[in-house]
């Protein structure tokens, strides 16, 4: 399996880096666990009804216009800017996404995230399998830690919010798949 094993990259010194890795590794990152057919079986299992108004090619164009989103934001802004006369700078500060608590919930997210791709490995499998339970509940606690994040950055950072509004789509997919 060939999946990267962390979302943030903490070997980067400043936190500008850390957080411009992580939001611009977020649609590689999110089509690695839902998209990515090589990585993941989140299409097949997340068939749930005939209605073509839920069909893998409509969450497919939803995947596309949120990232388009995330991206027109950014381009307008001028990308993410550590400068304190630029209002996000302390909008960060006050979300502790800075310093050392920056670091520690990118370590959390990224142990998370290595709890599932161990699993997979562990398992034998070659991709994020939506079928197996034990890693079901992995992606779950990933993805609840992952909302909290995508929540607070979603204040200093316009478009993330319809990152968040993705990843609950793909979350409810999950919670009809399991019933």
């Amino acid at each position: 399996m060939n999946i990267k094993d962390y979302w943030f990259n903490l070997e980067l010194e400043d936190d500008t880096e850390i957080i411009t890795y992580f939001v611009n590794n977020l649609k590689e990152n999110f089509q690695t666990l839902f998209t990515n057919e090589n990585t993941s079986n989140f299409l097949q299992v997340m068939v749930i009804s005939d209605n073509e108004r839920l069909s893998k090619e409509r969450f497919l164009n939803v995947f596309s216009e949120t990232f388009s989103i995330l991206e027109i934001h950014l381009e307008e802004t001028g990308g993410i800017k550590f400068d304190p006369k630029f209002p996000s700078f302390s909008e960060l500060y006050s979300i502790g996404w800075m310093d050392e608590s920056l670091r520690y919930k990118g370590a959390l997210l990224n142990d998370l995230w290595s709890n599932i791709t161990k699993t997979v490995e562990k398992n034998g499998d070659r991709l994020i399998n939506f079928a197996n339970n034990k890693i079901l509940k992995l992606v779950r606690k990933f993805l609840t830690y992952l909302n909290s994040l995508l929540s607070s950055l979603s204040l200093a950072i316009p478009g993330i919010e319809a990152i968040k509004e993705l990843k609950d789509i793909a979350e409810s997919f999950i919670s009809i798949a399991e019933d």
